[in-house]
């Protein structure tokens, strides 16, 4: 992937997407045709658009050659000639064409059939528009939260200022919040309607941070630029949601209000000051989980990649992973949950509270799952490592009281597995029952790093030591901060511990054990906290890569690289494509797979594989 060309001006997407994908590495572009009312910044501008059929040779051949000169062909609500006329010409270049809908260009039209043939992917701007493309793609707005600083609600003035900014009145229902605002006007209140229209994107910014409160559109069914950048800005937003997307939310930071209920929701909106301030706390929060320029420009990436080799891949893992699987494996260790190339995972939860302990098994090489020899205790929560070619597997919980930790031990030796003989052996029970350690292997002593107790969900500092030679155990030195769910990796001679959920909440403190003079210090923290985040040191590059996580009030999909030994943190790789905690990670021919997990939406069966040679996703 080297180069990518945004065509058209969309509400500002196509700039931001193009700014947060520049970020990235990756050249990028933006041609439009028309002048935008809010002046969005373009690299190139072509005034009129080529008239169908065109009769300029010398203006066709001005435009093929900017498109000419870019890999990815990114449409943005239109295509050069009508319905895609133009299409086939791009993919005769070799071209990857990605046709993305923001509206009025597909909303009660459909799809055009030269757009599904020709285009490699096909994205819609809001879930409404699935409708009239059920094969799209749903990809949030973004937005540039660095441009866009918490402004939150005003205090103690006596005039409330409702802003409105419809860039068409009767699809916003313009009229509707006039006449509304007119209304209470009349019954006393003293209340003020902004309508931003026809002016720069930078002044109405302005206007937008002097917003008390904000009312998009009333018609529609979905919010807009206008709701996503104010709600940024800390802003209580009215807009109407149809009942049938509300499954697209993860939560509902809004005041769903439609021509009906909207006197009535500003009203309330006016009189209570501390209600307007929770939600525009909770609306911003909502912007940096769903519509981050960032993690949205990673998200794309993830559509525009094609590798045919890793695409086979995933039509073999579609076919062989059937069912939905909570993959509890809280990271990997140095050695990885890998025996012969074949990653294994043998615990979690298929359903909320539905507990499993089969086998899975999955090849890297060919994208094959298959099914090994059940263990004997269903269970998740578990702290796994990998010693001389065989599995171990400490504690967990399962659904029987006490639920909040066993103290089990089981072993796997896939080579008795290959001889028909039972390969799950019970092991020494480890010193007390713990749930979500993690699991780390120095000098073939197996780590045991902190958890929670049966008794209670309290954090633990324990650290016990499994003797795996001699099926023993014995107690080290106390973790500095007690905690469940981090992650232990082991990297030149020490193991580091990152993250985790400590007694006030998530942590990103960085603990370093030395397993020789049994000694603690410790390193920078993590530019974010999280529990539940994956981790592997990985040997192609000798550092340590984290994923992930869930820090308290959403789950993460970032990408942070730590350096050994600069002891400092690069965040600039790629995220995940799917934001997640508690997936397996490993290291196979220098790629990462992430499997399984929680994601927003629940326990997910999804696999993305990271490539360290080229730093992109699939």
């Amino acid at each position: 992937m080297n180069s990518i060309l945004h065509v058209g001006d969309t509400a500002g997407v196509p700039q931001e997407l193009s700014k947060a994908q520049r970020k990235l590495g990756l050249k990028n572009d933006v041609l439009s045709f028309y002048p935008h009312p809010f002046n969005y910044e373009v690299d190139f501008f072509h005034p009129i658009k080529l008239p169908y059929p065109f009769d300029n040779g010398e203006k066709f051949f001005n435009l093929f050659n900017i498109l000419n000169n870019y890999d990815i062909l990114h449409f943005h609500y239109a295509s050069i000639f009508p319905n895609g006329k133009d299409f086939p010409i791009w993919k005769m270049l070799r071209k990857k064409v990605i046709m993305h809908h923001h509206g009025s260009d597909l909303r009660f039209i459909g799809e055009r059939p030269r757009y599904l043939k020709y285009s490699d992917k096909i994205l819609v701007s809001t879930p409404d528009l699935l409708e009239w493309s059920p094969n799209a793609v749903w990809i949030p707005n973004p937005i540039n939260l660095e441009k866009l600083s918490y402004v939150g609600v005003n205090t103690g003035s006596d005039e409330v200022n409702i802003v409105h900014a419809p860039s068409k009145r009767k699809k916003k229902g313009t009229d509707h919040v006039i006449d509304a605002v007119k209304k209470l006007q009349n019954e006393g209140y003293k209340v003020n309607l902004s309508l931003i229209e026809n002016i720069p994107h930078n002044k109405a910014i302005e206007y937008y941070k002097k917003a008390d409160i904000v009312v998009d559109q009333l018609l529609i069914g979905w919010y807009g630029s206008l709701t996503i950048e104010c709600m940024a800005l800390g802003k209580p937003v009215c807009v109407y949601i149809r009942d049938d997307l509300e499954s697209y939310l993860p939560w509902n930071p809004f005041i769903n209000t439609s021509p009906e209920t909207i006197v009535e929701n500003l009203r309330v909106l006016i009189e209570n000051e501390s209600l307007r301030k929770e939600l525009g706390e909770n609306a911003r929060k909502y912007v940096e989980e769903i519509h981050d320029s960032k993690k949205i420009a990673q998200k794309v990436i993830f559509q525009y990649s094609d590798n045919s080799n890793i695409r086979s891949l995933r039509q073999k893992i579609s076919k062989n992973v059937g069912k939905k699987l909570f993959l509890p494996l809280f990271g990997s260790t140095r050695e990885n949950p890998i025996i012969d190339n074949k990653i294994y995972v043998s615990f979690g939860q298929k359903n909320w509270g539905e507990f499993f302990a089969t086998n899975y098994i999955f090849d890297p090489t060919t994208g094959h799952w298959s099914e090994g020899s059940p263990a004997k205790h269903p269970r998740d929560g578990v702290a796994c490592a990998i010693f001389n070619n065989k599995l171990y597997v400490f504690g967990g919980r399962d659904d029987a009281p006490p639920t909040h930790g066993l103290d089990f031990v089981e072993e796997y030796d896939p080579k008795t597995e290959s001889e028909h003989i039972y390969p799950w052996q019970i092991k020494t029970p480890q010193p007390s029952p713990l749930a979500d350690s993690s699991a780390a292997v120095h000098d073939e002593i197996i780590y045991i790093f902190g958890g929670y107790h049966p008794t209670g969900a309290d954090p633990k500092g324990c650290v016990y030591v499994y003797d795996p030679v001699n099926d023993s155990w014995s107690i080290k030195s106390t973790m500095p901060t007690a905690k469940w769910g981090p992650i232990a990796i082991a990297a030149k001679g020490k193991i580091y511990l990152f993250g985790g959920q400590a007694q006030d909440g998530c942590t990103n403190v960085l603990e370093i054990y030395d397993p020789i003079n049994d000694s603690w210090s410790t390193g920078k923290s993590m530019p974010y906290a999280s529990q539940g985040l994956m981790g592997v040191y990985c040997s192609f590059d000798g550092m340590i890569h984290l994923f992930g996580g869930y820090d308290g009030h959403s789950f993460r999909n970032d990408h942070c690289i730590y350096e050994i030994e600069n002891n400092t943190y690069d965040t600039r790789k790629m995220n995940m494509p799917t934001a997640r905690n508690c997936a397996s990670a490993a290291v196979s021919n220098n790629n990462i797979y992430i499997i399984g997990g929680y994601s927003p939406t629940g326990p997910t069966n999804i696999i993305e594989i990271y490539d360290l040679t080229d730093n992109s996703w699939s």
